[in-house]
């Protein structure tokens, strides 16, 4: 009998002590249930799907913690909040670009906002299984692998943790009502906007945990009338006053966020009014789709990183959505008195959908997006948990029943998770299932493609960028990354004539400007990509691959000086980019090498200071250096010496060739044609210059007299940039074939 007491006394105590510490119990578990659903992600790779704007290629990002790159986080060009910035800033200088390490980073705050709920929850209701229950479906969920598994998401887990925090404090602030514990939630508000302006309708939410569970506003039925009749709405224990004034800092806040990302959104992307997007469709869409994310958190399947926008919604489907969204609405207003956690949980998911559902859009809007459900997928699954206890409660065989089916539900949605994880390997992965989960996903085809390219599969890339045309005929970003596949095909004038295209359908984006440019310059075509990179650098300043870019162009055509200047903008912008210090220590080598000549000649006409010669070898270092006004000065100081000076006539025709001063080159060449009216070249100087302003007829009109007296330079023909805009002519061609 000793023997059982003691056994009995030790389970009593074991009992009692994981019933003493079963909150920090629940939490450990949920951790555990997490690593393990989510245990494939660290090997995950990055996706080409804003991964590069937000991290991969985001200079901001990449050249670390400084001050004029925390006032660009705050700036209305940022593609992040500043918190998110600082966040990967902090995650790069750790671990550079190690996609596992941004992947942890997202499984920790997702973990710890899944924790904070549970704590919150407990708090404010004192349900343990129930509070446990929410935080473990909102955990392991898959409908939130994409916010998880996305490193360009990690602004939405990061402002999901601080919206649990702020209801962890605005709860400890209604528990003893105080300034100093109002401006910890109110700070930890501004904190969650500062990660992502998603958390501006957190003020209605805190209204509706107003009302449940924290019971400051009680729903109570009518005297005399039963149960479901009608109802009024009194406060207990606080004034009207009060619970009004103590939002409206949260409002301020949450407005000032909204009105300062409408104005950021619409300068980086552009907003997109009724002429593209009708209102009628968009209201449709927004009741259709609601119903879907109901689909999608209670049977999670097909779920895809981007749903293609309608085109059309049929008027069945639409009416049918508004009514099952007011059917819902009114029956849980009749219950309210009685259950005021399924309004509470129902006004919580359909009022944190609302900045989502596509009434303002900005960029590419989508249909519906698996991210956006992250917070509002919680006031369903509070709705769903606290009805599965009423169902237990009410009636006896599913006593049992219910939470069996509970711990099934959360096994199924842990496995689910594990799978929707792999599908985030890579873009390849991810925007294969994304096209076998939707259809006519225009995006999926371009990033497919895009990722393909990539890998070097160039003919199965341009497949499907020219799927993606085929189902959206203006869609930029494919007609730009076919034109990528032409370019590396080395089919430059496609691919120049698929970056026009592009430049037609918006003639705003920078990075069409430096694609161009860079098809322009692998053709030689130096002028024009000069001046693309220009307009590229005009609308965004800060790339340090186009100063490269723009600096070779430069160095090509012969101007070291612009070229030594793009290359040290270049390496200032990103002072770890190799190709760039290593073309500016060329130049300043080439600079050195021509100032030693400059000195040397300089000498020389210390002691002749009367030889043309010398004074138009002179001009040429100038102009070899970049310095046209320089070498003008010096060709005509020559000139005046020797009019008939045939080098420095030349010299002048190419600098102000190259200062687009094309009279002053045709003039030069002129006098070159009257004194030797027999040399080819001299034609075909012309030819080049009537090229350059792209008057073709008149430049092959040149090039047949410069062939006529026997130019013999077909090599050249070939090669030379300056002829670039008529190279695709019959004449041309017929020339190089003829070689």
């Amino acid at each position: 009998m000793s023997g059982g007491m003691q056994k009995g006394g030790l389970r009593d105590g074991l009992r009692a002590l994981v019933i003493r510490h079963r909150d920090l119990l629940a939490c450990a578990a949920l951790a555990l249930a997490a690593c393990l659903a989510y245990c494939r992600l660290p090997g995950n790779g990055f996706v080409n799907m804003d991964d590069p704007l937000q991290l991969l290629d985001q200079v901001h990002v990449l050249t670390g913690l400084t001050w004029d790159n925390l006032l660009w986080s705050f700036s209305l060009e940022s593609w992040c909040g500043p918190l998110t910035w600082l966040a990967y800033t902090a995650c790069y200088e750790a671990c550079g670009l190690n996609p596992g390490a941004f992947h942890i980073l997202n499984l920790a705050i997702h973990l710890l906002a899944g924790i904070t709920l549970f704590i919150a929850l407990r708090r404010m209701t004192g349900a343990f299984w129930r509070s446990a229950f929410v935080s473990a479906i909102f955990t392991l969920h898959p409908v939130n692998v994409e916010s998880v598994a996305w490193a360009a998401e990690l602004n939405n887990v990061l402002s999901g943790l601080f919206f649990m925090l702020v209801l962890l404090a605005y709860h400890w602030y209604t528990r003893k009502p105080g300034w100093k514990r109002y401006v910890v939630a109110l700070g930890l508000f501004e904190l969650g906007l500062l990660a992502k302006p998603v958390l501006m309708t957190l003020p209605f939410i805190l209204l509706l945990v107003d009302l449940w569970p924290l019971g400051r506003i009680r729903a109570a039925a009518r005297e005399g009338e039963g149960a479901g009749g009608a109802w009024r709405l009194r406060l207990d224990g606080a004034p009207v006053s009060r619970l009004i004034l103590e939002k409206i800092p949260f409002l301020i806040l949450a407005l000032g966020s909204f009105l300062y990302n409408v104005k950021g959104a619409n300068i980086r992307m552009g907003l997109y009014g009724a002429e593209l997007t009708p209102l009628g469709l968009r209201l449709s869409n927004a009741a259709v789709s609601s119903v879907k994310y109901l689909g999608k958190l209670f049977w999670p399947h097909d779920l895809a990183v981007f749903y293609p926008y309608p085109d059309f919604i049929p008027l069945w489907q639409a009416a049918g959505a508004f009514l099952v969204l007011t059917a819902l609405t009114v029956a849980f207003i009749r219950a309210v008195s009685r259950r005021p956690h399924y309004l509470v949980g129902w006004l919580w998911f359909l009022g944190i959908l609302v900045p989502f559902l596509g009434i303002f859009q900005a960029g590419l809007w989508p249909e519906m997006a698996d991210r956006y459900a992250y917070l509002s997928s919680i006031g369903i699954f509070i709705a769903l948990s606290w009805g599965m206890n009423d169902l237990r409660e009410r009636c006896k065989p599913f006593r049992l029943a219910v939470p069996a089916a509970g711990s099934l539900a959360l096994l199924a949605l842990a496995v689910l998770t594990w799978v929707q994880v792999g599908f985030w390997k890579d873009s390849i992965t991810l925007f294969t299932h994304t096209l076998a989960s939707t259809r006519n996903n225009f995006v999926a085809h371009n990033n497919l493609g895009s990722a393909l390219l990539d890998r070097g599969h160039i003919r199965l890339a341009i497949d499907h960028f020219e799927r993606s045309i085929a189902i959206k005929p203006f869609f930029l970003d494919a007609h730009s990354t076919l034109g990528r596949a032409y370019y590396m095909q080395g089919r430059y004038d496609e691919a120049i004539d698929r970056l026009r295209t592009c430049i037609r359908i918006n003639p705003g984006k920078a990075f069409i400007y430096a694609n161009l440019g860079n098809a322009c310059l692998e053709m030689g075509r130096y002028d024009e990509a000069i001046d693309n990179f220009d307009r590229a650098l005009g609308m965004d300043p800060v790339q340090e691959r186009v100063w490269y870019r723009l600096g070779e162009a430069c160095m090509r055509k012969g101007d070291l000086k612009n070229a030594t200047r793009c290359f040290r903008e270049a390496v200032r912008i990103m002072p770890g980019y190799a190709d760039a210090a290593n073309a500016l220590d060329k130049a300043g080598r080439m600079r050195s090498e021509l100032e030693a000549q400059s000195l040397k000649i300089e000498g020389m006409l210390r002691a002749d200071p009367a030889n043309p010669v010398l004074l138009s070898g002179l001009g040429d270092i100038h102009h070899r250096a970049g310095e046209y006004d320089k070498a003008l000065a010096r060709y005509r100081e020559a000139l005046s010496m020797d009019p008939a000076l045939i080098q420095a006539l030349y010299g002048i025709a190419a600098a102000s060739s190259n200062t687009r001063d094309f009279a002053q080159a045709l003039d030069a060449l002129e006098r070159i044609r009257r004194l030797q009216p027999g040399d080819p070249a001299v034609y075909y100087n012309f030819a080049c210059i009537y090229a350059r302003q792209n008057l073709v007829d008149e430049s092959i009109a040149w090039l047949r007299k410069a062939m006529d007296r026997g130019f013999a330079g077909t090599d050249l023909i070939a090669r030379d940039p300056d002829l670039a805009n008529i190279r695709n002519t019959d004449f041309v061609k017929g020339l190089i074939k003829s070689k």
